[in-house]
Order: C-alpha cells, then sequence, then structure tokens
C-alpha cells in the first residue's frame, strides 16, 4: 500500500512539471570594415520567462533580454572597442522584428559616423534552426584546437 501511495504522489507531481524557458544567444553581425578594422553589431540575447499579472490566464509568458553594441575588431578577430551597451526587453511574439529594427537603428549610426565604411555584402545566408548543416554552410569542430569552424564552398574559416 505504501508502493502505492508513493507512486501516485510521483506521478502526480511529475504532471506539475514546467521546463526552463531560459536560453542563451550570442549574435555578432558584420557591418563593415573601415581602416583594417572590422565593425560589427554584438547582441547578448537572454530567453526568459515571467509571469504575467495582467492576463485573464497566469502562466508564464516568454520573453527576450537583448544587450546590444557596436563593436570593432582588428583583422585577427582581437577586440580593439565597444561602445556603451544598451538594453531592451522584448515579447515572444517581436523577437525578430525588434531584432530588424535594432540592426537597422546601428547601421545607419555606424554609417553616418564612418563616412568611409566599406559595408559587407553577404554572398550567402543561412537560416540552419539549430542544424550544424545546412545547404551550403557546415559547422565542425576541431577537438585538439578546441575551436569550430565553418565550412563554405569548401574553404574553411573562423
Amino acid at each position: 500500500m505504501k508502493f502505492y501511495y508513493i507512486s501516485l504522489f510521483l506521478i502526480l507531481h511529475s504532471l506539475l512539471a514546467n521546463a526552463c524557458n531560459s536560453a542563451y544567444q550570442y549574435k555578432i553581425f558584420p557591418i563593415g570594415i573601415q581602416n583594417q578594422n572590422i565593425i560589427t553589431l554584438t547582441v547578448n540575447i537572454h530567453r526568459t520567462d515571467f509571469l504575467d499579472n495582467t492576463a485573464e490566464f497566469r502562466g508564464p509568458e516568454i520573453g527576450w533580454n537583448m544587450e546590444y553594441y557596436v563593436s570593432t575588431y582588428n583583422l585577427n578577430g582581437q577586440l580593439i572597442s565597444k561602445d556603451k551597451a544598451e538594453k531592451i526587453v522584448i515579447e515572444a511574439e517581436h523577437y525578430l522584428k525588434e531584432l530588424t529594427e535594432v540592426f537597422q537603428k546601428k547601421l545607419k549610426s555606424v554609417v553616418s559616423q564612418n563616412k568611409n565604411i566599406t559595408l559587407f555584402n553577404p554572398e550567402y545566408i543561412s537560416f540552419c534552426d539549430f542544424q550544424k548543416k545546412c545547404n551550403m554552410l557546415t559547422l565542425e569542430n576541431n577537438i585538439k584546437k578546441k575551436k569550430d569552424y565553418l565550412i563554405y564552398k569548401s574553404k574553411t574559416t573562423l
């Protein structure tokens, strides 16, 4: 009988379990090159859940905390400088729209401050949905060097 109650308790308790919605993303969007320096938009993104007390059903809502800044790197990939970070909080359904607006705003700012910048013009943009192999792009890991490499058109890049 004791086994029955313990089993029932464990089964009922497992029905109340919720998955954690926390996730992190680190994105670098290359903007252009000026004076042998690469200028990028860097975005640190944290997805989390919160309780919306104004909603009729008080379940967890998902939101994104974004911290973004313009970074400058030398041609060896070493950070030279970065602007003061700005932060915004976004509801999940507006994530892509807000990220696009942040990029457009920072692109405009970088171009106005750097008159001789050569903007990058991507040949290919890959949306792989967290896969290691896409149509034209592959991610590989070198365990000995502890580095990840992208392979594009049979050419390996960092």
